[in-house]
């Protein structure tokens, strides 16, 4: 690690940010692999039997940028319920939409996380990835933003 020498605050303040947004985009790099592991080992380590899958809700799982918005840094893990576009069907199951053809991108997110256990068609467990993934991170954030920005030569308390 070298020794920096600022000539204003602006430089100063330029470089720390350079290091935040770069830990940050790490951490949140991090956080949607699992994210995405989660969903992975649960709905795509089976086959379906009452419907096609098509891939998306996997591929639905994105994040922002690193934004800096009123003075914190922000960056969303999230589903982008765009990419679930129904996909009706004859032989079997819609996809992303109902029985009669309505799109539920919205819902299915809501119904994987919370589970269907009252659905007369199909019940499935609740498999909670946000929230599991939000305690997950909740847990262990502070100790590797230390540890991040420690490594980006940046000492912290």
């Amino acid at each position: 690690m070298g020794t920096y020498r600022f000539s204003s605050y602006k430089q100063l303040k330029k470089y720390v940010d350079a290091k935040l947004v770069s830990v940050l985009d790490e951490i949140a790099d991090e956080v949607l692999y699992e994210l995405k592991a989660s969903v992975e080992d649960h709905l795509y380590s089976w086959e379906p039997k009452k419907y096609e899958r098509t891939g998306w809700l996997l591929e639905s799982i994105t994040r922002s940028k690193v934004a800096l918005s009123f003075g914190e840094y922000k960056v969303s893990i999230y589903y982008d319920t765009n990419v679930l576009q129904p996909v009706l069907r004859e032989d079997a199951w819609n996809a992303h939409a109902d029985f009669w053809g309505e799109w539920v991108g919205e819902d299915l997110v809501w119904w994987l996380e919370k589970g269907t256990p009252d659905n007369p068609y199909y019940q499935h467990p609740e498999y909670a990835f946000i929230r599991d993934c939000t305690e997950w991170i909740s847990g262990e954030y502070h100790e590797k933003f230390k540890k991040k920005l420690e490594a980006r030569g940046l000492l912290t308390v």
